[in-house]
């Protein structure tokens, strides 16, 4: 049977039979022979491989289930120049001794910290406990993985000029504007969810309009209080010597230039699919979206949650 997937971010495809599982493709089809094998059972994590972004056991997974996924081995955490941060690490706090267990340690710690970088020495130690060492007693492997974080912790503040106020997905204490969704209503059928708007009773105390938009533009009324600012978003662009290009030109106007904000109006409905893995704390969610980043961090902090544990 023919499976394509990506592995170490290289595109293959390999003829096997439907019954192999993904750790004797890798070692004996692929020959990438860093996964290593020992139990067979699922129990001592030496297979552990990264199928999209997630630890997985590669002797109790199927080649087939592969299809279309990005596998990630021990080779693909570094390149042929130097090794990556959490290796580093390993090798500085002597956290290997035989070496048996420790491409699956590393990829265990490898997508832990990806996705929870601020993980403490309890969590790290939940997520390597299905992981079985014979050597190095775990405490230099805890040691190697604490002081990895720091590499794979991404920058809290946006770009400058781009910061943006992340509006609630949903009416929040109040409405504040015409067409703001109030409710999410999830049903089996179009008919139930109809039945569960219908049951939805709304207590509403009508507020004063706020026809003027150059007062809202001064910030005299405010759509969120706690923001301080009615704008939603500030970016400043350039590029190239500007001063200069000003200070030359010919014939140069200064003027003010405003539009209201507006949104799309498409011939098609738009919706999304969104999917909850409660085993690994993340919501991945499908969709057409031209600011994807933008609505991942919006829902991100609506539900509780890391960017990182949100997937668009």
């Amino acid at each position: 049977m023919r499976v394509s997937f990506r592995i170490n971010g290289d595109p293959v495809a390999v003829d096997v039979e439907p019954r192999l599982h993904l750790a004797d493709c890798l070692r004996d089809v692929l020959s990438l022979t860093g996964t290593h094998l020992g139990c067979e059972h699922g129990a001592c994590g030496a297979c552990t491989v990264i199928v999209d972004g997630a630890a997985i056991r590669a002797c109790l997974m199927l080649t087939v289930q592969a299809e279309g996924a990005s596998v990630v081995t021990v080779e693909g955490l570094s390149s042929d120049e130097a090794l990556n941060p959490l290796q580093t690490a390993f090798r500085k706090h002597h956290a290997l001794q035989c070496g048996f267990c420790t491409p699956g340690m590393l990829t265990t710690a490898h997508a832990l910290l990806t996705d929870e970088p601020d993980a403490d020495a309890d969590r790290i130690r939940s997520a390597l406990s299905g992981n079985l060492c014979r050597c190095t007693g775990y405490i230099p492997i805890v040691d190697a993985v604490l002081e990895a974080r720091a590499a794979y912790r991404k920058a809290d503040k946006p770009l400058p000029g781009t910061e943006r106020f992340l509006q609630p997905v949903i009416a929040a204490d109040r409405v504040r504007y015409v067409g703001e969704p109030l409710a999410v209503v999830l049903g089996d059928s179009p008919a139930l969810a109809e039945d569960g708007v219908g049951a939805i009773a709304l207590d509403i105390a009508e507020l004063p309009p706020v026809p003027d938009r150059h007062a809202s533009g001064r910030g005299e009324i405010l759509l969120f209080e706690g923001a301080g600012t009615n704008a939603a978003m500030v970016f400043t662009g350039g590029k190239g010597d500007a001063d200069a290009a000003f200070r030359d030109a010919d014939y140069v106007r200064s003027d003010r230039f405003a539009v209201q904000r507006y949104t799309a109006l498409p011939m098609e409905p738009r919706g999304v699919l969104a999917e909850w893995d409660a085993a690994r704390g993340r919501m991945t969610v499908l969709g057409a979206a031209k600011v994807p980043f933008f609505n991942r961090d919006t829902l991100a902090a609506m539900l509780g949650l890391s960017p990182g544990d949100h997937r668009r």
